[in-house]
């Protein structure tokens, strides 16, 4: 709709809310003269993240809670997160270990000058078997390192957001099922995920907007014939949604503080009812004064 101003981000592969971080924080968990527990693999004594660093991007795919994504830099690290990433810990020999239906992380930090330094981590310390060979092949950050960073994380992982049948039509707010709908974090680093099925399928989130701002979503990994309608909770209202006969294009629009409901609506390239491709989509909400 002409003149409308929010900013949504969808990007494929994630699900429920995330990450999960299952397990205890370890108390021994650095380089130095730590006992290890059972199972536990040595660590390298060289820190990940570096006084040059600028920025940390996590990148999580559980086979239960689907896949996420988080940026944060590091001007904006919250003290607790600026506490984990410095404890951030290599293991100090490849794991050898393969294990399925594991958390697995792909990490990557970039330092002020650019360079870009790429990690894997895996619950447990194992490989996994929904890892590529390349990611594999990465340097290894031990789990136990990254539990405390990723317990600060809150965005919904894929598998998060319910899903009923779809069409090639726009939808209204009376087709969406929006029994158990998640709530959208405030985080703006969070990529969230949302699984869309080989079907036609229509999802519904909830987005709270405490103040006036512009609201951006942008769909970073999108399939078929995705697009995003947004809803104001109080009266039904369509506030903006995506052209007509476009795809997993974003949204902008200045929004006034209030409840919406985001819906996202996966119609097949071949129509509906059809089978077409079944994934995680990612999407990233922005916003500015």
């Amino acid at each position: 709709m002409a003149g409308a101003i929010a900013t949504l981000v969808l990007v494929g592969g994630c699900s429920s809310s995330v990450p999960k971080s299952s397990g205890v924080e370890s108390a021994d968990a650095g380089p130095e003269g730590s006992v290890l527990r059972p199972g536990e693999l040595p660590l390298s004594d060289t820190p990940v993240w570096k006084a040059s660093s600028a920025q940390i991007e996590i990148r999580g795919f559980g086979f239960f809670s689907g896949s996420f994504a988080y940026v944060v830099t590091r001007d904006t690290l919250t003290a607790e997160q600026r506490t984990s990433v410095e404890g951030l810990r290599l293991l100090a020999a490849k794991p050898t270990a393969k294990v399925s239906d594991v958390e697995d992380f792909g990490i990557r930090i970039i330092d002020a000058n650019g360079d870009v330094a790429d990690y894997r981590a895996t619950e447990g310390d194992a490989l996994s078997g929904d890892e590529s060979p390349q990611r594999q092949a990465l340097p290894s950050v031990a789990y136990r390192t990254l539990q405390p960073f990723l317990k600060t994380i809150h965005c919904l992982g894929a598998r998060a957001t319910p899903n009923s049948p779809g069409g090639t039509a726009a939808p209204t707010l009376a087709d969406a099922v929006l029994t158990d709908a998640p709530t959208l974090p405030q985080d703006t680093g969070c990529s969230n995920g949302l699984f869309v099925p080989y079907d036609c399928s229509l999802s519904a989130q909830r987005l709270e907007v405490p103040a006036a701002a512009t609201y951006r979503i942008t769909p970073e990994r999108c399939f078929e014939r995705t697009t995003l309608h947004l809803f104001r909770a109080d009266d039904s209202s369509l506030v903006v949604e995506s052209p007509a006969g476009t795809a997993c294009q974003p949204l902008e629009r200045a929004l006034t503080p209030g409840s919406y409901w985001l819906l996202v609506n996966k119609a097949n390239a071949s129509g509906c009812p059809s089978q077409g491709t079944a994934g995680d989509l990612l999407f990233r909400v922005t916003k500015s004064p």
